[in-house]
């Protein structure tokens, strides 16, 4: 889907949705890792709730000597996972796009990508949602209502931005987004964090909300859903 999306829409179609100028190229590829997040997080997820849907979880306990090593475990194959596919997601997209010019006979201005400043915000983004849909997974312990959390909240998110207007920025989804935002990915008529900015409070959030689900993992029955 990368792969086509990015020679065709953004390639051979170049000018669909996105102004063509320096920042093309970078713009593409959030848009790209948008995309890729939704499966990244579902998978994120799926580490964790599939164990309670098909009461594995009760051996992983077991094997285990402290809890708290599972958790561990999980997150640090679920963040392993997102950079081997955001990375994949990223060439892709700027051979893809690149391609797609070439196939369009189409050009497009010098590319500004600084990927010192701009790798640390993808992988701020991408590992943000990851740890989104392990923190929910854990907290939730449920397969089902863990995934129709993650489309719903943002969506509510959405609803109360427009009660808090400016404010609304500070909202847990809208700081993620903004870690690695481009013109794309702003809120019609409201201002975004800026990437840095952006990046402690998701930080701040991941800790807290981190810690919430690692302590009720420990605390609580696992094997009950």
């Amino acid at each position: 889907l990368t792969a086509f999306i990015s020679t065709y829409v953004f390639g051979y179609k170049h000018n669909i949705g996105i102004a063509v100028d320096q920042s093309y190229l970078s713009q593409t590829i959030y848009s790209m890792l948008g995309f890729a997040a939704i499966f990244i997080t579902i998978t994120a997820i799926l580490i964790v709730a599939h164990e309670y849907r098909h009461n594995t979880i009760a051996y992983t306990v077991i094997s285990a000597r402290r809890r708290y090593q599972i958790f561990a475990a999980k997150t640090a194959v679920a963040l392993l996972y997102a950079s081997v596919i955001s990375l994949l997601v990223i060439c892709v997209t700027v051979a893809g796009v690149y391609f797609g010019l070439s196939l369009a006979d189409k050009t497009i201005p010098t590319q500004d990508l600084s990927l010192t400043s701009q790798s640390l915000q993808w992988l701020v983004y991408i590992w943000g949602y990851a740890l989104v849909g392990l923190i929910i997974a854990f907290i939730v312990r449920g397969l089902v209502w863990s995934i129709v959390l993650y489309f719903v909240v943002p969506s509510i998110e959405g609803i109360i931005s427009l009660l808090l207007k400016d404010n609304g920025k500070f909202l847990p989804f809208r700081a993620l987004d903004a870690t690695a935002a481009t013109s794309i990915g702003a809120v019609p008529g409201s201002p975004n964090l800026s990437h840095s900015s952006a990046i402690y409070l998701t930080i701040a959030y991941i800790l807290v909300f981190g810690v919430i689900a690692c302590y009720l993992f420990i605390k609580r029955d696992a094997t009950k859903n």
